[in-house]
């Protein structure tokens, strides 16, 4: 008995602790869970409105405060931010607001206020497993978490990345102050319990007593625990309070800190206002009722359109809702100049920067304006006095330009650009010394550290000096007469001013007769055109840079040779009759004179003859011409593009003239195949009308009589080749048709804009039209990329690939000769990347000669027989492809194989793909 007593007192022990444990659990749980979730609210908050209000704060140092103090905006908002993190309010015991950067692989602990106060600055690995939180905030997150601190104590943390500054800041709280009231309210429970267990079973083990004696027992011990469990209540009700009290005394931090942040709105210089998702303002600084003439009484609750002009305040509400519904904003995270109103109606200029923030599903709107009117006009005062110097320094006729303490010029008014030949722009910032007065008149080297210009700049003494040269940009000098200046600035040489004439006139006057010559000189050296004398053994006596630069033959070569002798490849039959009539009538021309460069290309020349007559004798020759090379391809293209204008114009009248009669021929012989078919269907029933009747014996002379029709027309004949024949009339019919739509998407005739273009569809059109060229000499295939993208291209491509296609026919018929005996083949292929559009075209025909591969573009160069090429074909094709597509046009070439071609397009990205 005693035994089994004994084991239901330790069952009802064991049920009693059963139960307190589980009730106590679950309420210090979920008590905990709701501390812990109350204090991470705070602190995201926290965290989130310091990140906002720190970018804007930077973001507007950055753009207006760049000289505010040494280091920049950026050193300027975080020691403004630094000196606020020394008065914020503490929060509770073991609250911190720590502000972090990364420096290479550390993380740089900038500012970290604790109970405290302010901590010194540390550092930490990047990689270490403490500072969970901050290594999150600098990788660029934001949210909160329990984990590690710097210092390894284990927290409840919120964290956010601050862009504008490039830092990380942290907000957090131990764990431990969270958890210590819980565990100590669950340590006086336990012992409450344990009490309340052991009398439970002290009460069970003397159940068998006396029934008096248990009920006094059971009174007493009723007593007892009532009193203990009231005692546990109240003790479990006082930490409940305290943990009140300390959410209270949170919330109330919280406050603080949110009056701190309004103290620092309203101390910042520009209006800071905050908006809400439907424009209504919620706050207003200080600096925001001096701008706009309002109380923030007056402003707030009002829609924030009150401060904007009629004509941007009637759009306002259309944006947001625009905003609202796409979220795209170009207003957002941006600055923008607008004007503002103020209270008295005055429109003045602002620029405005908004930020979103996000408040759980609510959104707000941080606005900073600043007034920009005393900018704008500082700006326009300025606009004006660069202007009034500006007409200064262009009203003189001396040069003036300055220079720094390094010689760059800063500055070069118009006279000076003009007597030296520059633009304005080509001179500043570059030495003027090294662009025009590098070398003495007689060419030598001036060296810059004997120049006056510069030693004025280190000794601080004005300097006039004559007589010396200064270089224009086309290599010639002019003498001249400058002062240099020193420019101080608080009481330190900061430049030079230099002041120049033009002496060349006084010059002239003291030296008339060398100056003549030397200006000949000059002259003989600088002329554009091709100028070459000979005496009267036709012995070269002048050969100028522009024969130099023609020829590719130095002076000194060709000086004292017999002119036939000096290297150039000529028809030298023609320049001698040109200088026999040249000396019967006295002057002489050659237009379009063909010639050979020294690299073996071609050029033509405009040549004109003179005599050199001294003592009325004919001393010598002079010869003045000119490269028109360029000229006559210009003309030859102008030519050619002008008649495949017409011709494309006259093709696209054609096509639509034959297209007309074509479709009627096509309707009418459709109609006809049609009604035969009827008819075919008709004469059937006859057939067997007349087989029925001569059954019946009825009608027999009719019935011979149709025999007889049926026999002289042949009708079964023409039953079965008339439907035959209309087929392949509309098969003729259509491929003319195709050949009339393909001249007429050749020709383009009016086009001469690009337009977005089918590469493959051109391709198409060209061996249409082409097709006479090669049907009799090639086999044409096609492989075309069907996933080619649309590009924007001339209707002169078409050009090209007619010329190419057309060649390869030409290669092929060269090579199989006029018989014709077997085709060759022409393959044209179409591919592309991402970057270009290929186009090969090949040919099985004679192929191009190493030798002259490099030559293939040039200018009236042909591989063919004399009259039957221009040499324009592929110097057009290079034309239209590299220098109007800006593409790429090569070929491989295999002699007595065949060629390819291949012409590369850039892909505009923006093209729509075909």
């Amino acid at each position: 008995m005693e035994k089994l007593t004994g084991h239901r007192i330790i069952l009802l022990m064991l049920i009693m602790a059963a139960i307190v444990a589980i009730v106590l659990g679950i309420s210090m749980r979920q008590l905990f869970v709701t501390a812990v979730e109350q204090q991470r609210l705070r602190l995201v908050e926290t965290v989130k409105s310091q990140s906002e209000l720190m970018q804007s704060i930077a973001r507007f140092d950055l753009q207006y405060n760049s000289n505010y103090q040494p280091g920049g905006p950026r050193e300027a908002t975080l020691g403004q931010i630094l000196a606020a993190f020394q008065h914020l309010p503490r929060i509770s015991k073991t609250f911190e607001l720590v502000l972090a950067r990364k420096d290479g692989d550390k993380i740089t602990f900038l500012a970290t206020r604790t109970s405290r106060g302010l901590m010194p600055d540390f550092t930490i690995p990047v990689a270490s497993r403490f500072a969970e939180a901050m290594q999150r905030a600098l990788a660029g997150g934001s949210g909160s978490l329990i984990g590690l601190d710097y210092q390894g104590r284990r927290v409840l943390a919120a964290y956010e990345y601050v862009p504008a500054l490039q830092l990380g800041i942290v907000a957090k709280i131990d764990l431990s102050e969270i958890q210590q009231p819980f565990f100590e309210s669950i340590g006086e429970s336990v012992i409450v319990a344990f009490v309340f267990i052991i009398l439970g079973a002290w009460l069970f083990y003397y159940v068998g007593f006396p029934l008096v004696r248990k009920l006094i027992e059971s009174k007493t011990s009723y007593r007892e625990l009532s009193e203990a469990l009231q005692q546990a209540n109240l003790k479990l009700e006082e930490k409940v309070l305290e943990r009140t009290m300390d959410l209270e005394l949170g919330q109330k931090r919280m406050q603080e800190t949110l009056t701190w942040n309004e103290a620092l709105m309203d101390a910042a210089a520009d209006c800071i206002v905050t908006v809400n998702e439907h424009g209504v303002i919620e706050s207003f600084n200080q600096s925001g009722e001096a701008m706009f003439g309002y109380r923030s009484a007056d402003v707030v609750g009002q829609r924030i359109n009150m401060l904007m002009p009629p004509a941007v305040a009637a759009d306002h509400d259309g944006y947001m809702r625009h905003y609202m519904e796409r979220g795209v904003s170009r207003l957002l995270g941006h600055s923008r100049e607008m004007s503002a109103m103020r209270k008295n109606g005055d429109i003045f200029p602002v620029e405005l920067n908004v930020r979103e923030v996000r408040v759980g599903q609510s959104r707000r709107y941080i606005g900073i304006i600043r007034d920009i009117t005393v900018l704008k006009q500082s700006k326009q005062a300025l606009v004006d006095a660069e202007a009034h110097s500006r007409l200064l320094l262009e009203s003189v006729v001396e040069g003036i330009y300055g220079l720094d303490c390094d010689g760059r010029t800063t500055f070069v008014n118009s006279a000076a650009a003009r007597m030296l030949g520059y633009e304005p722009a080509e001179l500043i910032g570059l030495s003027m010394h090294e662009m025009v007065h590098h070398s003495y008149a007689d060419g030598s080297a001036y060296q810059w550290q004997a120049c006056p210009m510069y030693t004025l700049i280190t000794d601080g003494r004005t300097h006039h000096v004559r007589d010396e040269v200064l270089w224009r940009k086309d290599g010639s000098c002019f003498p001249v007469q400058y002062s240099g200046t020193p420019m101080y600035k608080d009481g330190q040489v900061v430049g030079a001013v230099i002041t120049f004439r033009d002496i060349s006139s006084e010059k002239a006057a003291k030296d008339a007769l060398d100056k003549e010559y030397r200006f000949s000189q000059r002259l003989v050296k600088t002329i554009p055109s091709i100028l070459i004398s000979t005496d009267a053994e036709r012995r070269v006596t002048l050969w100028n840079q522009a024969a130099e630069s023609v020829f590719a033959i130095p002076a000194e070569h060709a000086i004292g040779r017999h002119v036939m002798a000096c290297g150039v490849k000529c028809d030298w039959r023609a320049i001698a009759k040109a200088v026999a009539r040249c000396r019967k009538k006295g002057n002489a021309r050659l237009d379009n004179f063909k010639f050979s460069r020294m690299d073996g290309s071609e050029g033509f020349l405009g040549l004109s003859f003179s005599p050199i007559i001294e003592n009325g004798h004919i001393s010598g020759y002079m010869l003045l011409g000119s490269d028109i090379t360029d000229r006559i391809m210009l003309q030859n293209r102008l030519q050619l593009s002008q008649k495949m204008e017409a011709i494309g114009e006259l093709a696209a009248g054609i096509a639509h003239e034959i297209n007309t009669p074509l479709q009627y021929v096509g309707d009418n012989v459709r109609f006809l195949r049609d009604s035969f078919a009827d008819m075919v269907g008709v004469c059937k029933q006859y057939g067997q009308l007349k087989h029925e009747c001569a059954l019946q014996g009825c009608a027999q002379e009719v019935i011979a009589a149709l025999e007889q029709c049926e026999e002289e027309a042949d009708i079964t004949f023409l039953m079965d080749e008339i439907p035959a024949a209309l087929d392949q009339s509309l098969d003729g019919i259509e491929k003319a048709a195709n050949i009339v739509r393909a001249m007429k998407e050749f020709s383009h005739p009016g086009q001469k804009d690009t337009a977005l273009s089918d590469i493959n569809r051109m391709l198409e059109n060209t061996l249409t039209v082409a097709r006479n060229e090669w049907k009799y000499v090639a086999e044409v295939h096609t492989d075309f990329d069907e996933n080619l993208p649309l590009l924007m291209c001339l209707p002169e491509l078409n050009q090209v690939f007619l010329n190419l296609i057309v060649n390869a026919a030409h290669a092929i018929a060269a090579k199989i000769g006029p018989q014709h005996a077997e085709k060759g083949d022409i393959t044209v292929r179409t591919s592309c990347d991402e970057r270009v559009v290929r186009i090969e075209i090949s040919d099985t025909g004679t192929g191009v000669p190493e030798h002259l591969k490099h030559k293939i573009f040039e200018p009236f160069f042909t591989t063919k027989e004399v009259g039957k090429g221009t040499g324009q074909g592929l110097a057009i094709v290079h034309n239209i492809v590299v220098d109007k597509h800006k593409g790429a046009v090569d070929l491989t070439s295999v002699e007595g194989r065949g060629t390819t071609f291949i012409v590369s397009l850039p892909i505009n990205e923006e093209m729509p793909i075909g």
